[in-house]
């Protein structure tokens, strides 16, 4: 059987994969099981989050940074690391460092009826609210 150039891309990306992967496991198994459980945290967060504030996550930028960025950025760091697009991991690991100071800071807003957003965008524009205007 004849491989297609779509075939011969992804058998190159998945020999890749394996292979840093079994380089991972065997020497660097520090830093794939550090990856691993972040992942897992991840999952525990987002059912400790989704218990925690299941009548009122609109208002939560935590409960945002869970299911928007901790949970996509996890499974996507480890994807960077076993392609091996390290430069991606750290951008990762910078965003979620990020948007959660960013997303604590908001939960801290006085007004806690605001909708997640609005509090984000005040901590962006040092605003304050008031009566529905930004002041």
């Amino acid at each position: 059987m004849r491989k297609t150039s779509k075939n011969v891309l992804i058998d190159y990306m998945a020999k890749v994969i394996k292979e840093n992967e079994k380089f991972l496991r065997e020497k660097k198994k520090d830093a794939f099981s550090i990856v691993v459980e972040m992942v897992n945290d991840a999952i525990d967060y987002t059912m400790f989050v989704v218990k925690r504030w299941k009548d009122h996550p609109i208002n939560c930028t935590i409960f945002f940074f869970i299911l928007h960025i901790l949970m996509p950025s996890s499974y996507a760091i480890l994807a960077d690391l076993l392609i091996g697009n390290l430069p991606a991991c750290f951008m990762e690991l910078r965003l979620m460092l990020e948007s959660l100071a960013k997303c604590y800071v908001a939960d801290l807003y006085p007004e806690k009826n605001l909708f997640f957003e609005e509090k984000l965008l005040c901590i962006r524009t040092g605003t304050k609210r008031r009566r529905n205007k930004h002041i």
